[in-house]
């Protein structure tokens, strides 16, 4: 057995502190990392402020960016009417014995069938004949005044050689072209076709089987395009001063708004 001196009781004594100092040490810095529950609360209370400040942005953002790919669609299918206006003597076909304008067009060889509906309402996108044939973007069928008389100039509506129902427009004869609504996001709430996009709309309202209109789905807007061949994001004073200009006097018109209420413009 060794004879412990001063200087191994000093150096033992250091051991022993050095050694009960690290687990002093890790203990605070197992301290120092925690969180306290007020300090949880107050990054919970942080992260939800911040997110109910960015959630309405990114919402708007998605919105504008529904709003244009939609508009982007109506371009295309404008593109492809503008050049059937010119292929068939300025007219085209909004409804025919069974087959609507889209129809004409992919019959006629216009690549519009993936762009002819808007891709945020149902049924969102076309897939045979047989089921899109009415869900598309709708073809104004008649301004306000035009349900009075079917002899206007620009606007035939009655029935073919074999006693079919038809519908065209002759463009020419518009007076108004940058006025006049081509096709528009529409809507219909008749019992068959219930809330989905329709093929044609008018401005009138209705009840029953001739409950079809314009939808201003885009933050209160509709998305149409014009006979000019440009397309617009048009508020609802923008579509009462076109038809008025059409019309050329005072009219009361109905569209759908994004709830499908009615809003008489």
């Amino acid at each position: 057995m060794g004879i412990l001196t001063r200087e191994n009781d000093i150096q033992i004594v250091n051991l022993k502190t050095r050694k009960g100092w690290r687990k002093m040490k890790t203990k605070e810095l197992k301290i120092e990392v925690k969180f306290t529950m007020i300090e949880l609360l107050l990054v919970i209370t942080i992260i939800a402020i911040l997110a109910s400040m960015l959630l309405p942005a990114l919402k708007k953002a998605k919105e504008i960016a529904q709003t244009s790919s939609c508009l982007g669609n109506q371009r295309q299918c404008s593109q492809a009417t503008q050049s059937y206006f010119s292929d068939y003597n300025d007219r085209i076909i909004a409804y025919h014995d069974g087959y609507s304008y889209s129809d004409m067009l992919i019959d006629s060889g216009y690549k519009v069938k993936d762009v002819v509906m808007c891709p945020f309402w149902k049924p969102y996108k076309y897939t045979t004949r047989l089921s899109s044939l009415y869900y598309t973007y709708g073809m104004l069928l008649y301004y306000p005044y035009q349900i009075s008389s079917y002899k206007i100039d620009f606007y035939y509506n009655g029935l073919d050689d074999s006693g079919g129902s038809l519908r065209y427009l002759i463009a020419r004869k518009v007076k108004y072209p940058s006025s006049y609504f081509l096709f528009a996001d529409s809507l219909t709430m008749n019992s068959v076709h219930q809330e989905q996009q329709y093929h044609v709309f008018d401005l009138l309202g209705g009840s029953g089987s001739l409950c079809y209109g314009m939808h201003l789905r885009h933050q209160s807007r509709a998305n149409i395009v014009f006979l000019d061949g440009h397309a617009a994001t048009s508020m609802k004073t923008d579509i009462g001063d076109n038809v008025r200009k059409v019309n050329g006097d005072s009219v009361n018109i109905t569209v759908y708004t994004l709830n499908k209420g009615i809003l008489t413009l």
